[in-house]
């Protein structure tokens, strides 16, 4: 394990510093090695619930956004937002507010000897860098993003407010 975990942070290191257009592939590695894992362990361990919280459904959302070409988003996700674009101002308000802070404010820590706190801060560290790489790093016409700041609160509130209904029914409608 511990291995494994430092050579994950130094491929990352090497990524971002020689090519960060090319971060979301190994993003999308990680999340499809690592997701599963933990979806499993939260599963034996009767924590289910776990699996719905925010930061879980931003990295899911932002899989949707690397993933999803714009005409099949605009059919069949036009509820979550209504183009690739918006849906980038609401993930970069979410990823760099509070999943985000998340490693400052709760003690995020990464210890190289435990899969879960080291899942757990890829969870929280991962979608700030990846909103980051789309951001300076990527060509627009692949990765939308909006040309208005102003869609930055908005967007995110909104997508915030539909996650915590969706939290809610979930919740209460399956377990009281």
């Amino acid at each position: 394990k511990y291995s494994l975990n430092v050579i994950n942070i130094l491929v990352t290191a090497y990524i971002l510093g020689r090519c960060p257009e090319k971060m979301y592939w190994f993003y999308a590695f990680k999340m499809m090695l690592l997701y599963p894992i933990r979806f499993i362990e939260f599963s034996k361990q009767r924590l289910s619930l776990y699996n719905l919280e925010l930061c879980l459904f931003v990295n899911y959302s932002f899989m949707l956004y690397l993933f999803t070409p714009d005409q099949v988003f605009e059919q069949y996700f036009h509820w979550l937002a209504p183009n690739r674009a918006t849906l980038f101002a609401a993930l970069f308000g979410l990823a760099n507010g509070p999943v985000g802070w998340y490693l400052i404010a709760f003690d995020g820590t990464l210890s190289f000897f435990d899969r879960g706190r080291t899942t757990s801060a890829f969870i929280h560290f991962a979608p700030p860098l990846m909103t980051y790489c789309v951001r300076w790093y990527n060509d627009h016409s692949q990765f939308p993003i909006p040309t208005e700041t102003s869609l930055l609160i908005p967007q995110a509130s909104r997508f915030y407010f539909m996650w915590a209904a969706f939290q809610y029914v979930v919740v209460l409608g399956f377990f009281y």
